[in-house]
């Protein structure tokens, strides 16, 4: 059985037809939809047939952290909308209102009417709250809230020791512990890089390695050594992930004999 509202009924239909087929219960009676074409009475009488756009924030919260003192976040604001549009979004930031871009657009599945908007802002180690709000032509208005966070890194990174030493057999395969400390504020990642020089060869060390905020970790390097009564030197570099300026290298020479490897 189609619904229909009695408007449209009228409308379509003499009036003897359409009292006879309410008559007869053929059609039944429902209230107008927004295909129908609604005036302004209508809406301005029921909320139910012309309702508030429904309003989303993309992305919906989140945090990021970095070395800077802040960060950039583009924000995408979409409404949906079973009537036309009043005006542009109103959007705030943490209070303070920001223009926003506004294009309205067809229809699409479950909305009579369609408006987006992007554009990017700033958010500091403070948060940034944001507030964005569309109304439709008869007043009614919807509205998302987001939040998002930043979290400034002390960067930092000290590798040691800065000129050790290892003695080697010659040809020896050998290893030497180097340590990597994180004086930052926050635990980080850091970028590990085996460097061989001299009477040493085939540097080898982990890929990465995370050390917590104030604490140290230990990384091995394998290399070897080269002929007998040489010098080489063994280097480890680290590059804090996402803050290049933080890096540290640290190194160990290399000293082969006739004796067994050590480290």
């Amino acid at each position: 059985m189609r619904l229909l509202d009695l408007r449209t009924l009228r409308r379509v239909l003499p009036p003897c037809f359409a009292g006879a087929l309410l008559a007869l219960g053929a059609v039944s009676l429902a209230p107008p939809a927004p295909l129908l074409g609604q005036g302004v009475e209508e809406c301005e009488a029921d909320p139910e047939i012309c309702p508030p756009p429904v309003v989303t924030l993309v992305p919906a919260g989140g945090a990021w952290s970095g070395a800077e003192d802040s960060t950039v976040v583009t924000v995408t604001v979409e409404a949906c909308g079973q009537v036309a549009f009043r005006s542009g979004f109103e959007v705030t930031v943490n209070g303070d209102p920001v223009p926003f871009p506004f294009s309205t657009g067809g229809r699409a599945p479950g909305c009579m009417s369609t408006a987006r908007g992007a554009r990017a802002i700033g958010v500091g180690t403070g948060g940034a709250g944001v507030v964005a709000r569309a109304c439709n032509v008869f007043g009614r208005c919807g509205e998302a809230v987001a939040t998002y966070g930043y979290t400034k890194v002390v960067p930092g990174v000290e590798v040691a020791p800065d000129g050790g030493r290892s003695v080697s057999a010659p040809g020896a395969a050998g290893t030497y512990a180097f340590t990597v400390r994180n004086p930052g504020s926050h635990a980080a990642d850091y970028t590990l890089e085996a460097r061989c020089s001299g009477a040493a060869s085939g540097c080898a060390a982990p890929a990465t390695v995370r050390v917590a905020a104030g604490a140290s970790a230990s990384v091995s390097v394998a290399f070897q050594a080269g002929g007998e009564a040489r010098r080489g030197r063994v280097t480890l570099d680290a590059t804090q992930a996402n803050a290049p300026a933080a890096r540290d290298s640290g190194w160990v020479e290399v000293v082969t004999t006739g004796g067994a490897p050590g480290g």
